[in-house]
C-alpha cells in the first residue's frame, strides 16, 4: 500500500517529467539533437509537429496541462484524478491518430507513458465512474476536434491521411512533403505564371487608360499617340544596332540575307520596342488619374531552413549572411565554382559565414570515401586545405591517393588511414545526404544564401549580387 506522502512525490515527479517532455517537444524544430533522436526512430515527430488545437500547438497545451496539474496537486491533491482522467482520454485519441497515421512520435509515446502512470498513481476506487466519464468525454472531444482543425489527420482515410501521396513500406509521403522538396521548382513555375499574368494585365491597363485619355480629350487614339508618345521616342543609333548584333550574333547565325538587310531589320525591331516602351511609360503617368490600382503580387521565393550542425564553416557564426554549399569533390562544375568560392570567402571575410556540406553523387566512384577523407583531414586541423587539394586534383581518388594528399599536407598518414578505414565519418556524410534530400536538392553544386537556393556554375558577380542584397537587408533591419 502506497502512502499518501509517497504517492504525492510520485505524482509530482510525473507532472514535472511530463512538463519537460512537452517543452522538449516544442523545441524539436530548434534543436538538431532532438531531430536526430526522433529521426533515428521514425519520421513521426516531424509528421505530428504541426498538430494543434484552436491555433495553439499541442506541445504548449501539454505544458499548460502539467503546470495546472502541479498547481492542483499542490493545493487540492485529491482532485488530481480528474485532470489525469481527462489527459488519459486525450492521449487515447492521440494514440489512435498516431496509429492511423503510422507515425511513431517519440515524444507522444513518452508522454502517453507518463499520463498512464499519472492515472495509475492518482487512481481512487471511489472515483472510478467519474474518471471513466471524464476520460470518455475528452476522448470524444479530441477525436472530433483534432482532425477538424488539422489538415491531414483522419480516422477514415487510407493510412489515416487525407493528403497521402505514397507509402514506402512503413514510411508515408505526403503532398505537403512533396511540395516542400520541390519548392524551388514550384517557385520557378509560379514566377512564370506571374510573368504571364503581369504582362497580360499591363496590356489591359495600357489599352484602357490610353482609350480613356483619348475619350476625355475627344480625339482618336492614334492622334493621342502621335501627340504624346511618338515625339518623345529617341531614334535608334547605328551604334545601338551594332551592339545588338554583337550581343545576339549566335542567335542570328542562320540569317541568309545581306548584312545591310539584317541591320535594317534590327533597327526596325529596336524602334518598335522603343515605341512600345514609350507607350507604356506614358500610360503609367495616367494610371492615378483613372484610378488604376494593381493588387497582383509577385511570388515570394521560398526560404530553406538548413541544419548545419557538425559541418565545417568559415567566418563569424553570427555573420549577417550564411552561405551553405552542397558539393561533390568529383563534380566538374563544383571544381570550377570552388575558385569563385575561395574569392568570395576572402572578399567578404567576416560578413559571410560559409558552411560546407557533402553531397557525394552516386555516379562518381569513391565520392563518399573522398568526402569522409576530407573530414579525416579536418580531424587533424586541415579540412579546408585538404579540400583545396581535392577540388584542384584531376587524378582518380582512391585510398592511396587520398592518403598521399594528407601526407603532402604534413598530416599523420597513419592516423589519417586509420580514420578513413574505420568509416567513422560515414554517418556524418550520410546525414548531409539526408539533409539534401529533405530540402529537395537534385544537383551539385547547390548554394543556399540566407535560405535562398542558387544552383549551378555561378559567377562571382551572381554571388556578389545575392550576398550584397542580403547584407542590405541586414543593414535595414539594424536601423
Amino acid at each position: 500500500m502506497v502512502s499518501d506522502k509517497a504517492r504525492f512525490r510520485v505524482l509530482l515527479a510525473l507532472c514535472s517529467t511530463g512538463l519537460l517532455i512537452s517543452i522538449l517537444s516544442g523545441l524539436y524544430d530548434k534543436l538538431p539533437v532532438l531531430q536526430a533522436l526522433c529521426g533515428s526512430v521514425s519520421d513521426g515527430c516531424s509528421d505530428t509537429a504541426g498538430v494543434g488545437l484552436f491555433g495553439v500547438p499541442l506541445w504548449l497545451w501539454g505544458a499548460l496541462f502539467y503546470v495546472l496539474a502541479l498547481l492542483i496537486l499542490w493545493r487540492f491533491p485529491e482532485w488530481i484524478v480528474f485532470p489525469a482522467a481527462g489527459a488519459f482520454g486525450i492521449e487515447a485519441a492521440l494514440a489512435w491518430i498516431m496509429i492511423a497515421m503510422q507515425a511513431l512520435c517519440v515524444f507522444c509515446v513518452a508522454n502517453s507513458f507518463v499520463v498512464l502512470l499519472l492515472v495509475i498513481f492518482s487512481f481512487r476506487k471511489s472515483f472510478l465512474w467519474q474518471m471513466l466519464s471524464v476520460s470518455l468525454l475528452f476522448f470524444i472531444l479530441a477525436a472530433f476536434l483534432l482532425p477538424q482543425q488539422n489538415k491531414g489527420l483522419s480516422f477514415g482515410a487510407p493510412g489515416g491521411r487525407r493528403d497521402i501521396a505514397a507509402r514506402l513500406g512503413s514510411q508515408i509521403v505526403t503532398e505537403e512533403r512533396l511540395a516542400q522538396m520541390i519548392g524551388h521548382r514550384l517557385f520557378e513555375l509560379e514566377k512564370e505564371i506571374y510573368r504571364l499574368k503581369r504582362d497580360r494585365l499591363e496590356q489591359m491597363i495600357v489599352d484602357r487608360v490610353l482609350q480613356e485619355e483619348a475619350n476625355a480629350r475627344g480625339i482618336p487614339l492614334e492622334q493621342l499617340l502621335n501627340e504624346e508618345v511618338l515625339p518623345n521616342v529617341v531614334p535608334v543609333t547605328d551604334e545601338e544596332v551594332d551592339d545588338y548584333y554583337l550581343a545576339n550574333r549566335a542567335k542570328l547565325k542562320d540569317w541568309k540575307g545581306s548584312m545591310e538587310d539584317l541591320k535594317v531589320r534590327i533597327r526596325g525591331f529596336l524602334e518598335q520596342e522603343r515605341r512600345l516602351n514609350g507607350l507604356v511609360k506614358y500610360a503609367r503617368t495616367l494610371e492615378p488619374k483613372y484610378g488604376v490600382v494593381v493588387y497582383l503580387e509577385e511570388p515570394r521565393i521560398p526560404l530553406m531552413d538548413v541544419r548545419i550542425d557538425g559541418n565545417y564553416s568559415t567566418g563569424r557564426s553570427n555573420a549577417p549572411v550564411t552561405v551553405v554549399e552542397f558539393s561533390d569533390y568529383q563534380c566538374p562544375v563544383c571544381r570550377s565554382v570552388h575558385t569563385v568560392a575561395r574569392r568570395l570567402k576572402d572578399h567578404y571575410r567576416e560578413q559571410v559565414r560559409w558552411v560546407f556540406k557533402d553531397y557525394p553523387l552516386r555516379k562518381h566512384r569513391n565520392s563518399r570515401m573522398t568526402a569522409e577523407a576530407a573530414r579525416c583531414a579536418g580531424e587533424q586541423g586541415k579540412f579546408w586545405e585538404y579540400q583545396d587539394i581535392l577540388f584542384s586534383s584531376r587524378e582518380e581518388f582512391n585510398p592511396e591517393s587520398l592518403e598521399r594528399f594528407a601526407v603532402d599536407l604534413g598530416l599523420s598518414g597513419e592516423l589519417f588511414q586509420e580514420c578513413l578505414s574505420s568509416g567513422k565519418f560515414g554517418e556524418a556524410v550520410q546525414k548531409d545526404l539526408q539533409e539534401a534530400e529533405r530540402l529537395g536538392l537534385d544537383r551539385t553544386p547547390s548554394f543556399i544564401v540566407n535560405g535562398r537556393l542558387m544552383t549551378g556554375g555561378l559567377s562571382f558577380e551572381q554571388f556578389e549580387e545575392a550576398i550584397n542584397e542580403e547584407l542590405g537587408k541586414a543593414k535595414d533591419r539594424s536601423r
